[in-house]
């Protein structure tokens, strides 16, 4: 039988995987890009580093990890582990499939 873990893990899984992610963005996109130098180019930062760069390195993150070990870094941490349906091993598609219905859904990063 599947056991499902409990808000406060997934909670602590959420907040570490965001903390990852965020810093892991600003350092890239900062590194390339200047505030200043956005603005004049008329890139609005909010809306065009959340469609162009955000959502796909999300995306490319959680499949990757989820497909490969069956956690993010977030979640192993917690303790939890992504199974598909049967319990089985999840596999890289279903992970992305997974992810991208998630997303789509209101499911937001997380499960």
């Amino acid at each position: 039988m599947i056991e499902f873990a409990s808000l406060g893990y997934r909670m602590i899984a959420v907040v570490i995987d965001t903390a990852i992610l965020l810093g892991a963005e600003t350092a890239v996109f900062f590194t390339y890009f200047s505030a200043a130098t956005l603005e004049e180019m008329g890139v609005d930062l909010f809306k065009g580093l959340f469609i162009f760069f955000m959502v796909p390195l999300w995306v490319v993150y959680f499949t990757l990890l989820e497909g490969a070990f069956g956690q993010t870094i977030g979640k192993r941490i917690a303790n939890i582990k992504v199974v598909k349906a049967d319990g089985g091993e999840m596999t890289y598609s279903k992970a992305l499939i997974k992810k991208i219905l998630n997303n789509s859904l209101g499911g937001g990063n997380h499960d």
